[in-house]
């Protein structure tokens, strides 16, 4: 089976209204699903990527069959795996990928149904 997007969902401050970023999470029918997410550099460091990790993952783990779901951030930017963490999720372990061009080292993260 290909996979289904789910998403992207955009995230929008609520004081404001003002579009921040996007979020969203790739699911098939293996029972993984893998998520990534992007915002403005001006809403860096206001728990806004938690908030809507948070809820994404919640979506996602209550899809029929998903197990569970991951997400890779670059080592050079702790704060994005930091996001993943305090959303519940756990590194388990390290990987290389080249993206666009550039090689870079990710950490893994994941967080399921136990």
């Amino acid at each position: 089976m290909s996979p289904v997007k789910q998403a992207p969902f955009f995230v929008i401050r609520r004081s404001d209204g003002a579009v921040i970023g996007e979020i969203g999470c790739s699911v098939d029918g293996s029972g993984t699903g893998m998520t990534g997410y992007g915002l403005v550099r001006s809403a860096w460091g206001h728990g806004y990527a938690t908030e809507a990790l948070r809820a994404v993952l919640a979506h996602a783990l209550a899809l029929p069959g998903m197990q569970r779901v991951v997400g890779d951030a670059p080592v050079d930017r702790p704060a994005s795996g930091r996001v993943m963490e305090k959303a519940g999720m756990r590194e388990t372990g390290r990987r290389h990928s080249v993206e666009d061009g550039v090689s870079m080292e990710l950490v893994r993260y994941e967080t399921g149904l136990d």
